[in-house]
């Protein structure tokens, strides 16, 4: 389950795009938290303490205590937004939540025992169509990830957001049924090679078939 980690944290007194950037100058990265019908707060955090969350898959989807006035608040992170070019953080966005009432979020898919699959000892090619998936449930079940283990993907292979063990309490936030059930991962083999096989066992069929002259 996710921990709730401390994060430090400082009053913002100046708000809009040209003091944010100011902000950033200082080696800070602004923020804010909303929610819970209470005013929005502004804050700016280490940049080196959140670059490093984030570079760990730390930040986005995880809960943090901040410490605003001497009083403590656990939050979670909504957003990480970043620049379009530098891929530096350049903003965070924090949401106030209640244990007792359900959080929606995004967490990572974590992909495990790759290179034991048979997919990928028959060299073939792993496709992963889902990274991040949405999911609901109280913040003390809240997990750091949800792992996919791979050591039995075969070629051809599809596994589907259906097909995921989530742990108890979790569930996930968008319909997932028969008709609502996207790939997370697929296993095939590379184009070209695929059809070297197929040219080669096609070969040793019209050797096997063809008569004597």
């Amino acid at each position: 389950m996710s921990t709730v980690t401390s994060l430090s944290s400082s009053i913002r007194e100046t708000s809009g795009t040209i003091a944010c950037k100011q902000t950033r100058k200082t080696a800070l990265i602004p923020a804010v938290v909303y929610g819970d019908k209470q005013d929005n707060l502004l804050l700016n955090l280490p940049q080196k303490e959140v670059d490093l969350l984030h570079s760990r898959h730390k930040l986005l989807g995880h809960l943090f205590e901040v410490t605003v006035n001497k009083k403590k608040q656990v939050v979670l992170t909504k957003s990480v937004q970043t620049h379009y070019l530098r891929g530096n953080i350049t903003h965070v966005d924090f949401q106030r939540i209640d244990k007792n009432h359900k959080i929606t979020t995004q967490i990572p898919v974590v992909f495990t025992n790759v290179e034991q699959s048979p997919a990928i000892k028959l060299k073939g090619q792993i496709t992963y169509a889902i990274t991040e998936l949405q999911i609901t449930c109280l913040p003390k079940d809240l997990p750091d990830h949800i792992t996919v283990d791979l050591s039995t993907l075969a070629i051809d292979q599809i596994i589907h957001r259906g097909d995921l063990k989530l742990p108890k309490g979790v569930e996930f936030a968008e319909l997932t049924d028969d008709q609502h059930n996207p790939a997370v991962v697929t296993a095939h083999m590379p184009k070209g090679i695929s059809e070297s096989v197929e040219t080669t066992v096609e070969e040793q069929s019209d050797e096997e078939t063809s008569s004597p002259e």
